[in-house]
Order: C-alpha cells, then structure tokens, then sequence
C-alpha cells in the first residue's frame, strides 16, 4: 500500500512539476519604457521670436513577449507620444509592432507581421530610450516630432516580412536583412477618395529594402537601401501645377540609401549615418529630394556617466513654387550642433540633460528667412 502511495506521489510531483513549465515556457513577458523629459527653447531672432517650456511624457513603448518554443516567439509593441490623451487631443497612440519570429540559426530568422524593419544602426533601435544617451534623438529618427519633420520619408516605419542574420567568419561576421512592406500609400478614414479599409495598401506595388553590414571586433559599418513608389503628390500638385500632366505625380518611385559606421574604443564609442532619399518626378525644376547625416563621438567618464557631443544636417527641397511659369525648388537646411550626457541611477533609471543650437537656413530668404533657437532639456528614462 505504501509502494502504491509512493508511485501516486511521483506521478502527481513530475505532473505538476510538468504544468508548471508549461505555464513558465507559455506566460507573457510584459515590459517597457517610458521617458518624461523637461525642455526649454528660445530663439535667437526678432523674425519668429519665442521663448517657452514645457513637461511632456515625450514617449512611453509598452511591450508583450511570448515565447512559445526556443524557435518561435511573438512580439507586441504600442507607442504613446506627447502626453497622448485622446480627449484633449495631444499626442499620438501608435501599433508599431505585432510580428512572430522563427530563429532557425544565427544566421536566419524569420519575421511575419507588423515590425520596424533593419535600416542603418539606428531605425531598429530608435524607441529603446533608456539604452540610448540622447534626449531629442537624431532628427529624423524622433518619431515625438513626426507633426513638424517628415520622419516617414528617411527611414522605413514598417515592414511586414523579413529575413535577417548574421554570417561568421573567424573575428568577421556578416550581417543581412531584407524586406518587404506596404508602400506609404495607405488609406484613411479621412481619405475621400479611398473606398477599401483603413490602413491597406493603395496600390498593387510593395516597398522593398535591406541592410547588408560587415563587423570586425568593435567596428561597425553597413549599407542600406529601400524602394517603393509614392501617390500622395497627385491631387495637389497636378492642380496647382496645371501646364504639368497629371499622371507624372502618380506612381512616383522614390529609393532611400543609407549607410551607417559606429566604433567603439575602451570608454570611447564613435557612431554616424547618412541617409539619402531622391524621389524621379522628371519634371524640370521639381524637387523633393532629403538629405541627413549626423555624427556622434561619446566617452564614458565613469560607468554610470556618459557624455558625448554630436552634430546633425538635414538638408530639405520644398516644392514647388512658380516664377513666371517657371517651377522652382526651395531648400532648407538644419542644422544641430549638441552636447548632453547621459547618468545612470541604477540599471533601469536614466537621468539625461541635451543642449542644442539650431539653426535653419533657406536658400530663398524671400520667402523663409534664416532662424535660430537654443533648445536646453533634462529627462528621465526608465525601464520598467
């Protein structure tokens, strides 16, 4: 009788012993960041004079993770901007991901769903703000400002299928993605003139890309590129342009190319992009094309404190304008010269302070003259 016990009892422990690492392998890992930052901005000029400062919830990434074996795994990643109350209308709620992955090996991964592609260093890892020494980020990755830059237009948002790894070879490993997604034309609900659902793809065309990047020891360097076509010219140009066809703002292709090189050297780390963006209108006088780049030298004065200084350009043409029939492209560029430090409280809370001089330059002082503003900031990031 008491053999019998015994054998009940070791059934019973290995059965729970197996429920219970089944619910561990199953549970859903919840986790994120949010950053509050305070920020002062004054310009320099009578042209456009301000001087003011505010508190926001500059950005908060609220992720789930779910582990259903060492090979698949599901992600979840919502996004909240600017304070974001739908009320009050500030700010914005965002989707940014919802993707599964398949992990074969290193040297192939399988992603499907919503996700932020591999474009340059810096796109994959933009939202993680802990982990990241900058306040305002490099402009065209600071989504807190997409309602005044265009971010959408430097660097891919989304993709919705992509391969990726890495190859090694002795200290060298090779890295690879390549993707695809929608292109930017998708339908709203504020869009007359789409009749399909919200959020689809106008087009029968897709946005391919891809990042192949060599890494030696601390060094880093990659190339980047992305095509797609855009329809959100037509409607507005081809009306106000009327000695122009319509049918040359349609389907316009536009091709990103980016290139990225980052080192690190004992307490020194070095990282730069430059991104590219050309948009083949074929029409004289019309362009749109983009241009950025930024560079940034850090050093750890200790482990916790972090400084760096950096210097960023974006270069912009705004068309079109007409001058005795003529269509003529205006340039601005902007540029931002910064300084900040990064100290870290404990592992997961950050305090951060960033100051910046920007100027921005027109190349049509009739029409935009030349600004400048300081920008001075003190944030805390945390990870929770």
């Amino acid at each position: 009788m008491h053999r019998i016990l015994n054998i009940i009892c070791l059934i019973l422990i290995f059965g729970i012993s197996d429920l219970i690492a089944q619910d561990e392998e199953s549970s859903i890992k919840i986790f994120g960041y949010f950053q509050n930052e305070f920020e002062y901005q004054k310009a320099t000029a009578d042209i456009d004079e301000f001087d003011q400062n505010t508190f926001v919830l500059q950005q908060l990434n609220l992720f789930f993770q779910k582990d259903f074996s060492t090979e698949w795994t599901s992600f979840v990643n919502f996004e909240i901007l600017n304070s974001f109350s739908s009320q009050r209308q500030w700010g914005g709620l965002n989707l940014e991901e919802a993707w599964v992955k398949y992990r074969a090996s290193r040297q192939f991964n399988l992603k499907l769903g919503l996700q932020i592609p591999i474009f340059n260093n810096f796109n994959e890892i933009k939202n993680r703000t802990p982990l990241i020494p900058y306040i305002i980020r490099p402009l065209v990755y600071e989504t807190a400002f997409r309602e005044n830059i265009q971010v959408d237009e430097y660097a891919p948002q989304n993709s919705y299928v992509q391969v990726y790894g890495f190859i090694p070879s002795h200290e060298w490993k090779f890295d690879y993605a390549l993707y695809i997604g929608n292109t930017p034309n998708i339908g709203s609900l504020f869009d007359s003139g789409h009749s399909g659902r919200s959020g689809t793809d106008t087009t029968s065309s897709v946005m391919i890309g891809s990042r192949f990047g060599v890494r030696y020891n601390e060094l880093k360097f990659g190339i980047s590129a992305t095509r797609d076509i855009i329809n959100y010219f037509s409607g507005f140009y081809d009306t106000l342009l009327t000695n122009i066809p319509a049918d040359k703002f349609k389907e316009v292709k536009r091709i990103r190319l980016g290139g990225d090189l980052s080192y690190n050297y004992g307490d020194f780390s070095f990282e730069s992009e430059y991104i590219q963006v050309t948009y083949d209108f074929n029409i004289a006088g019309f362009k749109f094309d983009k241009k950025f780049y930024y560079a940034t030298l850090g050093y750890y004065i200790s482990d916790p404190l972090f400084a760096y200084v950096s210097y960023w350009v974006t270069e912009e043409y705004y068309p079109p304008y007409t001058i005795f029939d003529n269509i003529k492209s205006e340039e601005l560029e902007i540029t931002v010269p910064n300084i900040g430090f990064s100290y870290n409280l404990t592992d997961r809370i950050i305090t951060k302070f960033h100051y910046a001089y920007v100027g921005i330059h027109s190349s049509d002082q009739a029409l935009y003259q030349d600004r400048f503003f300081h920008f001075i900031a003190t944030a805390i990031s945390v990870f929770f």
